[in-house]
């Protein structure tokens, strides 16, 4: 039986755990595709032992995902906490979302979830990225902006692009500042009277 290298076999396979996902999420931030076997040799595990930790690249690739997802949105989240005001917070929302992306956080996500496509895969990714938008909505909900979720959508369909002519290398000061001002004129556009 190999030695553990924790205080306990619970924190030994937690930290051999996030050891495999850091490396695999190494391949998938550079758009490599990582199998079982060129994880184990990056972790210096057997295939046989690294199936002891995940059942197979699927589930790796799940956790990544979610983990990525998860962060992304404790982020955002606490940003938009921050403001006082629904104008605030939706500002927040769109300069913590750019900043992250310009930071590359969402390429993981992006990168593993591209890998394998369902309609499993397409509804899991639609309800992580509908949590994503909920301090949105929120904010939008606040300001009693008309048909909130809608515009909260088509807010991050904005965003999306931001995010794309980020990854072109687009200055991301111009394009957090341009989306800014575009966003703002759509909410006083939509807001109730």
């Amino acid at each position: 039986m190999p030695k553990i290298q924790a205080d306990t076999v619970a924190a030994h396979r937690e930290a051999k755990e996030r050891e495999i996902l850091d490396a695999a999420s190494k391949f998938f931030a550079v758009g490599e595709l990582a199998t079982i076997a060129t994880l184990a040799d990056a972790v210096g595990l057997s295939r046989t032992a690294l199936y002891k930790y995940f059942g197979s690249i699927d589930e790796i690739r799940w956790r990544i995902i979610e983990d990525s997802f998860a962060e992304w949105g404790e982020i955002v989240a606490s940003r938009v906490a921050e403001a006082s005001t629904p104008e605030g917070k939706i500002d927040a929302y769109v300069e913590a979302t750019l900043a992250l992306a310009d930071r590359g956080v969402h390429r993981i996500a992006t990168q593993a979830g591209q890998t394998a496509q369902s309609p499993e895969h397409d509804e899991r990714i639609a309800t992580f990225m509908e949590r994503l938008g909920l301090p949105l909505v929120a904010a939008l909900l606040e300001l009693e902006v008309n048909h909130a979720t809608i515009v909260g959508t088509l807010i991050d369909g904005i965003l999306g692009r931001a995010i794309q002519l980020i990854d072109a290398g687009r200055d991301v000061e111009v394009i957090t500042e341009t989306t800014l001002e575009l966003v703002r004129r759509a909410t006083i556009a939509q807001e109730k009277e």
